[in-house]
């Protein structure tokens, strides 16, 4: 979907939050839970909830560190249920991982020091699927949150957008619906889809769902159920 250049006239009004980094991950939400579900066009079907929760703040060695406490239950296809609870000490300075355990079919398991950098980087890497969802959809609409609701800047796609209520954690909250549809879909790429902008905090929105299907037929939502911001 590639983009033109035209100038979005509207006043921003919010900013679409996306976080790259743990740093940022961990600065500004103290508790999040995803789930993510996966339908390809064979009829194979996958599951994934995963999540994270700061459970207090610590020092080791000198270095203060967030103690997170990560959550994720997989159904792969054809498989058992698979789940796994992970405990994790960051450092806040630099986002290195200290210390980390984890705890499957009831065994716990401390990674080792020279294992800390690789098994940590699997672990938190799907912590930032929500935050990064964008990709391939709202970072080619080029969206951006307005005064009078949702700017997009494309060619290649058709969007229409509609002002509505989402619910997540139990809390209501001002949202805008926005779907699309390419003109030529290419096999393999999102063809088209539909995600939910929400307002979780003043000014500052987040995607919340994301329901997308690709030209052949393959079909994937992932939604945002609980997200508390750290202040």
């Amino acid at each position: 979907m590639p983009t033109t250049t035209t100038v979005i006239t509207q006043a921003p009004s919010g900013e679409l939050v996306v976080y790259k980094t743990l740093t940022e991950l961990f600065s500004n939400i103290k508790h999040m839970k995803y789930e993510l579900n996966v339908e390809e066009s064979n009829g194979t079907k996958s599951s994934m909830t995963g999540g994270f929760t700061i459970i207090g703040e610590d020092t080791i060695n000198g270095i203060n560190v967030w103690l997170v406490k990560i959550e994720y239950v997989a159904v792969p296809p054809e498989g058992e249920e698979q789940s796994a609870i992970i405990e994790a000490a960051i450092s806040k300075e630099d986002a290195l991982v200290l210390k980390l355990t984890i705890t499957q079919d009831g065994v716990t398991q401390e990674i080792p020091k020279e294992q800390l950098s690789y098994v940590g980087m699997m672990v938190l890497q799907p912590l930032f699927m929500p935050f990064l969802m964008f990709v391939g959809s709202s970072a080619d609409l080029e969206m951006q949150i307005t005064e009078t609701g949702v700017a997009v800047n494309a060619q290649g796609v058709v969007v229409n957008s509609k002002p509505i209520t989402v619910t997540v954690g139990g809390n209501a909250y001002k949202a805008y619906e926005i779907s699309f549809t390419a003109t030529k879909p290419v096999r393999g790429v999102i063809s088209k889809g539909t995600y939910v902008v929400a307002e979780l905090y003043e000014n500052h929105w987040f995607i919340v769902s994301l329901d997308v299907y690709t030209e052949q037929g393959d079909h994937a939502t992932i939604r945002v159920i609980e997200l508390t911001p750290a202040y």
